[in-house]
């Protein structure tokens, strides 16, 4: 998918076409540090999904090998970090009628080096345009019952400063207790939650969930992934590949979503065999999950008009199209259609073009199939669904809900 960009030219799109900069979304940054000029510019390049869209920024010191990056995404809000001479740097976009760029400070020296390292979570405040940015902070602790313990730092654009809690936040069941004594949690990717919540997801466990982020005393819980979903270890509990791959979680308001691809071979799960998508919905206040969509990858109906695009597709006996050609990864919900799946695609993994597939899950059919450039055998990239644009300008706001290239 397309690589964010950290100079002020834009990528290209499907067929080669140019992807254009968008003036209304550029926002711009300038201070002065020790005599030295910190500018940053950054400018969304918007295209209707699935297609990818991007973002580029100028910046002095920027550098080809090591490109901004966005972390997440909320609201009219973006996260992104920038790397100048191997200092990196914190931004937040703000989407409005006159888009604007805001650094966000280090906070105290106790936590300065697991900040630069960080999965940050962005919560809207939902009076206004502000915002809080979230993360964890770990300590390990010899004299109590937990050998790890969470505490959440925030930092508030009302306040324009950071607070940490002053004790530690997990409160968890003998049953949840064990599975942190054992694993751990590794965050892959952040959620809002409702109007004061935010979650670090592993996808092989499940979500720590930070509740009440705006009061003096913020909770952590855990909240494990469906027991009914699809085994993705082999028989020492290794994962057969990175979970990032066949798994996703997003949440829209209260609502928490999962899907997860199930592969007929789970250890052959890229070799374009045999697969069905599984959602799941859970709503904070519910004790479990609820399974919404089971779709195969045979039910899938695709159009014959999509022939010309993907001619590898078709059947020569039965004369239909059958996605099931494609070698699927990186299934990414989306967060504004709860029926639709978007999913990256190969014919082979040598291949320099990629497909971005969209699947009605509702109907059980192709919606839509673009092409984008990709690096060969490069599995690791995938999309971060964005919902800015109806924050921006009259003029622009219908122009894509982006979906922006993020690693």
């Amino acid at each position: 998918m397309t690589p964010a960009l950290p100079t002020g030219s834009c990528s290209t799109g499907p067929g080669g076409s140019p992807r254009r900069p968008t003036s209304e979304t550029t926002a711009k940054y300038s201070a002065s540090s020790e005599g030295r000029s910190e500018d940053v510019e950054v400018t969304f390049c918007l295209v209707h999904p699935p297609d990818v869209s991007c973002f580029s920024v100028r910046s002095p010191g920027l550098q080809v090998s090591d490109p901004p990056v966005i972390l997440c995404s909320e609201g009219p809000f973006v996260l992104f970090r920038v790397t100048h001479c191997r200092s990196e740097h914190f931004f937040v976009y703000t989407a409005s009628a006159e888009p604007s760029l805001q650094r966000l400070p280090e906070p105290d020296r106790k936590v300065l080096a697991s900040f630069r390292t960080q999965q940050f979570s962005l919560l809207p405040c939902s009076s206004s345009l502000h915002y809080q940015v979230a993360f964890l902070h770990t300590e390990w602790a010899e004299s109590t019952d937990h050998d790890i313990q969470y505490y959440v730092y925030v930092y508030s654009s009302k306040t324009t400063a950071w607070r940490g809690s002053k004790a530690p936040l997990l409160h968890l069941s003998g049953s949840d207790q064990a599975y942190f004594e054992i694993y751990g949690h590794s965050s892959y990717k952040q959620i809002a939650v409702g109007v004061d919540s935010v979650g670090w997801v592993d996808l092989e466990f499940g979500i720590l969930l930070v509740r009440h982020l705006s009061s003096d005393h913020p909770v952590v819980e855990f909240i494990a992934l469906p027991k009914s979903r699809v085994c993705i270890t082999d028989e020492e509990n290794n994962p057969y590949y990175a979970p990032e791959y066949f798994c996703d979680v997003v949440c829209c308001g209260n609502i928490i979503r999962f899907v997860e691809l199930d592969f007929d071979e789970p250890d052959r799960r890229a070799n374009g065999n045999r697969w069905k998508a599984i959602t799941w919905d859970r709503d904070i206040s519910w004790d479990d999950w609820h399974k919404r969509y089971t779709v195969d990858v045979d039910e899938i109906s695709v159009h014959q008009s999509y022939s010309s695009l993907l001619p590898e597709l078709l059947n020569e006996e039965t004369k239909l199209l059958e996605l099931r050609k494609l070698k699927i990864i990186i299934p990414t919900l989306s967060i504004h259609e709860d029926n639709l799946l978007y999913m990256m695609a190969r014919l082979k993994n040598e291949d320099s073009t990629a497909w971005i597939v969209t699947i009605d899950l509702k109907h059980a059919a192709l919606k839509a199939i673009v092409p984008v450039l990709a690096e060969p055998f490069c599995t690791a990239t995938f999309c971060c669904p964005c919902g800015f644009p109806k924050y921006l300008s009259d003029n622009i706001r219908r122009v894509a809900i982006p979906c922006s290239s993020t690693r």
